[in-house]
Parts: structure tokens; C-alpha cells; sequence
């Protein structure tokens, strides 16, 4: 489902696809044109953006938003504010020792796709620094180009990602087609699943546990079993090392789909993998800590990202509930959080007891307060503010699409909220099962990976919204597309014109 509802997106015919992927640029053509296509008012999407403005800062004077932009004499006003800005458009830059000493070419992952170093001939040595899905994707585009790759993975880190077989068993099209149905979701001890019998059978009784457990553990034993870690003839140097530190149930090293048939030969045959750290760089080298020296003419990060919200005050972060550092927060807000999350914790473990028997795993110290954000969405303290696409999920054109007509009705204030105390508790909630459903990664409180149906199932039930919804089986067993968000907008504006 890499669409909008509104829009199919329409490969050429002669293009290959594998299991329905198919090439990360065809989405980039769909976007440009959808800027244009869609008109509002006379103006189409395209006309009313501002590109190239970057937003220094966003305060909050009386009931007004004043968001001020580099290079622009006066600021915009508003008295409602949509914030879109994305979890991935800042780069983590890694701070390496002897960087200035590098005289080879550094760049960030951002910066990967319009890069030229593919059909540099002067470029023979590519060094990709990261353990998850892009760190993979990189290593393999630049090994199956004839350069000499190797690609380091920190060793106190969350290790490798894992890599999830394309293909699926049945009718669907592939195995993101597959678990994107209600009943494969259901397998998930997901916080969002409305508590039914089946989901009490499921998480609540041994045979269910045992059932699911089981289900999950030939998944992830297959998914190695394809790779070959330790197995596969004539692999190179260090490919065991890719092997995940923790199962896939857990995505403490995230995971992505494999999504070409000769992934892991390429990575296999093409790539040098080392599970150490950097201590130095020089000229054209990378010394590990391991002690070996690598060769390299490009350095290419795969370090994952830093915050797009810093145009907000650390005051206003606050009090929006976005994170902050935690010496930033008052210790009586702190206090008050952490009690929630300690009750709603006992609740959480007495609905999935599974997730009080994690894997041992790598976890960092908490740095910064989670998001606290009613549905993901929108601050406790401020009606007039929503925060879009700051979660992880399985599908994000889903997800922007539900969050989006849900946010539309809460500016409008048509979402029926509960007091604040039942938000707060839901809020708790939510990041206490983060934390013990996605470890590491959960300290966000907004890692949802395998909940992308039941998030925006709950959406939509806060909506009062129903075109989506299919027959009994159809519901239960076909995956979530584009084509069954459509006609949710025209049925919120029909209950808006009859409220």
C-alpha cells in the first residue's frame, strides 16, 4: 500500500515487481504528481507550499502561533497548527574520532540517493557505517555496483536489523500484505486491539501464549534459515555477523522486508562486515578497535536521525509533551509520570504477560521524555496543536491518511475526549507497553511496528467511521489498502453536515 486512497498509484507495465515492491523512485514520482493533481479551492497542493523554508522557531503569543522562517521579513500567523515535520529530516551525524584527519568523501544516508559514487570510477573503496534497514540497502546498492563495501556495525549497539522474507504463503502478495490483516495483527499483544474473547484467548491464556509463541518462533527461525548467517556457502568476511541479537518478535534491531531475490548473495559475496567500533580515521583509512584497517574513498552513514522539533523552545516542548532532555523536566511533572507509568505498567503486563520475559538486550539510558501526545497526536494542554507522522509503523501512507482526518476533527473539536485524567492514564499506558512490547526502541513511546491496523482502527472508531470496514472474513483476513480508506472523508464530512 504505497498510495493514498484517492490516487492509485499506476506502474508502467513493463516494470518488474518483486511480491509488489518495486522502485523507491516510482514513490517519488507519485508524490510529485499528486502535488499537482489535487486542487483546492483553485490552488493545487504544490501552489501552497513554501519549499525551501526552513522554520527557526515556533512560540505561542496569547491564542496565536507565530512561526518564524530563515530569510523571510515577516513571520506566518495561525491560529491552528499542523505539524508534519516527520521523524526523518534531521541526520544523526556520528561524532567519529580524527574526522578532520578523513581526506575520502563523508556523507549522510539523506544524501545517498543523489549521490554520483555509483559510477565514480575513482571510487573504489565504499566503508556504510549503521546496523539497520538503510545501513542493508546501502551496503547492497554499492556491492552489487562492483565497488569493494564493507560495512561496519557498532558492537554495543542494538546490533544488526533483521530482514524479513517478501514472499508469503496463500493469497496475499507478499508478507507485509499478510500481517497487514486483523487477524495476523491479532497474533501482536498490540495496546490498540479493542479487548475482545479472541484476544483474551490469544495473550491472556497459557495455550493462547504458547500458540502465538509458537507462531512467532517459525517465523523468525525461517527468516535466518533464508539469510543463512551461519550456513550459506562461500560468504565473506564476517557475514555471520548479521545474524539479530534478539527474534523479530521483539524488533529491538528493527527490521525490513527483502525486498530483491538476490539481496543476500549480494551481501553474501559482495560485502565485508565488521561488528566493532571506530577509533580512528586517516587519509583514506577507518581503524576499528578490532584492529583491522579499512580502505576507504567514501564513508556513507546510515546513523539514523535527529529531532525535527527543535524549532519549539524546550519550555514549549514541555508543555506540549514532545521530548525533551529529562534534566529539562520539572521533577514534580516527573514524578507525576512516572507513578502512571508504574500503575498502568501492572496493567499492561496483567493483559500480555508474555512481555514481562524479554530476551537479554542491548538498552541505552533513557536521554531525552518520551512523546506524550493523546492518540499519538495531539498535547494535553493545547487544542489549537497536532503533531503528524511522529510514529514508527508498517505503512505510512495509512497512518497519514487516518491521523490526518483524525486530527481535522479534533482542531474542529468533533473528537469526544475524556477527562484528563483517563487521557493521561491512556497516554501512561501506552508508553509503559512500548517500553516492555519494543525494549530499546519503545523509549520513543511511539514505536508501533506490528500495530499499524489497530492504531488506525482506533482512529477511526473514535471518528464514528465505517466505510472501511468490510464482511466478517473479509475483515478479519484481507490486508489493509488504499482502496479501503476510500470514502472515509466524504463520510466525516456528511456526519459533520448532520452534527
Amino acid at each position: 500500500m504505497a498510495e493514498f486512497s484517492d490516487s492509485p498509484l499506476v506502474l508502467p507495465r513493463d516494470q518488474k515487481t518483486y511480491h509488489g515492491f518495486f522502485p523507491a523512485s516510482y514513490i517519488s514520482d507519485y508524490l510529485e504528481k499528486y502535488l499537482d493533481s489535487h486542487h483546492f479551492n483553485g490552488q493545487s497542493l504544490r501552489d501552497r507550499v513554501l519549499f525551501s523554508k526552513n522554520v527557526d522557531c515556533v512560540t505561542k503569543v496569547s491564542d496565536t502561533w507565530i512561526i518564524t522562517c530563515e530569510h523571510t521579513p515577516m513571520p506566518f500567523k495561525a491560529r491552528s497548527l499542523i505539524v508534519a515535520s516527520g521523524m526523518t529530516s534531521e541526520p544523526h551525524h556520528p561524532i567519529l574520532p580524527d574526522k578532520t584527519q578523513f581526506k575520502g568523501e563523508m556523507l549522510h544516508q539523506k544524501r545517498f540517493g543523489q549521490s554520483a559514487f555509483h559510477d565514480d570510477q575513482s571510487v573504489k573503496n565504499v566503508t556504510v557505517l549503521g546496523g539497520g534497514k538503510s545501513a542493508a540497502d546501502i551496503a547492497y546498492s554499492y556491492g552489487k555496483s562492483g565497488k569493494s563495501v564493507s560495512w561496519i556495525i557498532r558492537e554495543d549497539g542494538c546490533g544488526p536489523s533483521g530482514h524479513v522474507r517478501a514472499e508469503a504463503k496463500g493469497p496475499y502478495e507478499s508478507s507485509v500484505a499478510m500481517f497487514n490483516t486483523r487477524m495476523a495483527s491479532s497474533f501482536s499483544p498490540s495496546i490498540f486491539t479493542q479487548r475482545s474473547c479472541w484476544s483474551r484467548f490469544l495473550h491472556g491464556t497459557r495455550l493462547g501464549r504458547k500458540m502465538i509463541g509458537w507462531i512467532w518462533e517459525i517465523s523468525d527461525a525461517q527468516n535466518r534459515a533464508h539469510a543463512g548467517y551461519k550456513t550459506r556457502q562461500g560468504a565473506g568476511k564476517g557475514f555471520e555477523l548479521l545474524e539479530p541479537d534478539t527474534p523479530v518478535f521483539w524488533q529491538n534491531d528493527g527490521s525490513g522486508i527483502q525486498q530483491r531475490p538476490e539481496f543476500w548473495d549480494v551481501i553474501a559475496n559482495k560485502v565485508n562486515v565488521y561488528r566493532s567500533e571506530i577509533t580512528s580515521l586517516s587519509d583514506r583509512n577507518i581503524v576499528l578497535q578490532d584492529g583491522s584497517t579499512i580502505p576507504t574513498d567514501v564513508l556513507l552513514c546510515a546513523t539514523g536521525w535527529d529531532s525535527s522539533l527543535k524549532f519549539f523552545s524546550l519550555h514549549e516542548s514541555a508543555r506540549l509533551g514532545l521530548p525533551v532532555s529529562v534534566e529539562h523536566e520539572d521533577t514534580e511533572t516527573s514524578q507525576n509520570w512516572k507513578q502512571l507509568e508504574q500503575l498502568t505498567r501492572s496493567s499492561v503486563l496483567k493483559r500480555f504477560p508474555r512481555l514481562a520475559n524479554p530476551p537479554s538486550h542491548f538498552q541505552r539510558p533513557a536521554s531525552s521524555t518520551p512523546y506524550r501526545l493523546y492518540k499519538a497526536i495531539a498535547p494535553l494542554d493545547d487544542p489549537s496543536v497536532v503533531i503528524l507522522g511522529h510514529i514508527q509503523v508498517g505503512n505510512n501512507f495509512a497512518a497519514a491518511e487516518v491521523q490526518a482526518l483524525w486530527a481535522t476533527a479534533f482542531l474542529d473539536g468533533r473528537v469526544a475526549l475524556p477527562g484528563r485524567r483517563e487521557m493521561e492514564q491512556e497516554i501512561a499506558e501506552t508508553y509503559a507497553w512500548c517500553r516492555l512490547r519494543y525494549l530499546d526502541k519503545g523509549q520513543s513511546g511511539t514505536f508501533y511496528y506490528f500495530d499499524l491496523v489497530p492504531y488506525i482502527d482506533m482512529l477511526l472508531a473514535d471518528l464514528g467511521l465505517n466505510t472501511h470496514k468490510r464482511s466478517w472474513v473479509g475483515s478479519i483476513l484481507s490486508p489493509i489498502q488504499a482502496r479501503d480508506l476510500q470514502g472515509l472523508l466524504e463520510e466525516s464530512m456528511t456526519k459533520l453536515k448532520n452534527e
